[in-house]
């Protein structure tokens, strides 16, 4: 039998799973912006690549989304593609998105891995705003 002397005793044990829950809602959302920043560097550079918005909305159409929806695991299992495919699908910045969401849904906070995949989403993010910069640049001359 419970009594409410036994109440905040069981919700002082009970704290730190919700503390574990906000804290992957946390790393969760700063996850997606990392994402939506690499999408960003991404979209800055196809637009700076090319001359006109039309053509600009294809590139980024075929560059970005499908690749995203098709090879990034979102669909299907990376594991039962042939390797081309696989290694195709493993140089995309969805594929990492996706696992690091896989990471953190179903298995909490494995920090080896969500370490990893963000310092590869950061990395694409500073490749393609470099690359964007440097193009920019060469045009305003």
């Amino acid at each position: 039998m419970t009594t409410h002397a036994d109440t905040p005793i069981a919700m002082k044990n009970a704290s730190p799973v919700v503390d574990v829950e906000e804290q992957s809602r946390r790393v969760s959302r700063w996850v997606s912006i990392l994402y939506l920043v690499v999408a960003l560097c991404m979209g800055l550079l196809i637009s700076s690549a090319v001359k006109s918005q039309f053509l600009a909305s294809q590139v980024a159409l075929l560059t970005s989304f499908l690749p995203a929806v098709l090879l990034s695991g979102f669909l299907f299992d990376l594991r039962n593609v042939s390797l081309p495919i696989r290694v195709i699908g493993d140089a995309l910045p969805a594929t990492h998105f996706m696992a690091l969401v896989k990471t953190l849904f179903l298995a909490g906070d494995v920090v080896g891995e969500i370490v990893r995949d963000s310092a590869i989403l950061v990395a694409y993010a500073l490749v393609f705003f470099a690359a964007a910069r440097a193009m920019t640049r060469k045009r305003l001359r």
